[in-house]
């Protein structure tokens, strides 16, 4: 619908091919949907629900509950030794700073292309977000502008690997050693990509990852549950 002169009109367009050049369409069949079930996630569901222990604080049943349980195996497969879960990727963000000490009049440098909890989750800390540009091919931040907006101010480096790619981990671990600056990342496009060398996953080079399992990322639980990973040995 349009407004011209102060007339409403309405329009309509009509694209007549529905592939690039083509008039044969790419698939003939319905758009799966997301996010996916079967009988075993609602058996799974059902023994939640009946075990009695929906939260932490609930009353113990003599069983571990299914967030350690996953914890744990997530934890193995992305070979660190920490694997918390939380309420958010926002809450993960957030909990990260903390504890590095990110607060009032700190920088964070963030990518220019991702989510908004990565600029909010800063600001949330008291921390200013400095948007840096990305690389095209890999659609994260690019390092060599990451690297021209570093000052006496920044704090952290939150990197996001987007879209299934992985960002040029090896960059940034060098400018973060060289800096002496924490490096943040977020996996929640990225747990399970094969693009690292290490082989399955991203695996261990930040300070914390953060793999979410939010309805429009790569894997999905009964709820939004999403992980704050402390790579390395310390506590």
């Amino acid at each position: 619908m349009v407004r011209h002169q102060g007339k409403v009109m309405n329009t309509h367009i009509v694209d007549t091919t529905t592939s690039i050049g083509s008039n044969t369409p790419v698939t003939t069949q319905a758009w799966p949907k997301w996010p996916s079930h079967d009988s075993g996630t609602l058996k799974v569901i059902t023994e939640v629900l009946e075990s009695t222990r929906w939260t932490i604080s609930g009353a113990y049943s003599g069983q571990e509950t299914y967030e350690r349980r996953f914890a744990r195996a997530f934890a193995e497969y992305c070979g660190t030794q920490y694997c918390t879960p939380v309420t958010s990727g926002t809450s993960a963000l957030t909990i990260s700073l903390l504890a590095l000490g990110v607060g009032a009049g700190d920088e964070v440098l963030v990518p220019g292309l991702t989510w908004v909890a990565c600029a909010s989750a800063t600001c949330s800390v008291g921390a200013v977000p400095v948007l840096v540009d990305i690389d095209p091919e890999s659609m994260a931040m690019s390092p060599q502008a990451a690297e021209a907006r570093i000052n006496a101010k920044t704090k952290a480096i939150l990197l996001v690997h987007a879209y299934c790619r992985t960002a040029d981990i090896d960059s940034f671990l060098d400018i973060c050693e060289r800096y002496k600056i924490p490096l943040i990342e977020d996996c929640s496009q990225a747990h399970g990509n094969v693009a690292w060398p290490q082989g399955r996953g991203i695996r261990r080079p930040g300070m914390f990852q953060h793999a979410t399992s939010q309805g429009a990322d790569l894997w999905r639980r009964g709820s939004r549950c999403d992980i704050g990973s402390r790579t390395g040995g310390e506590t």
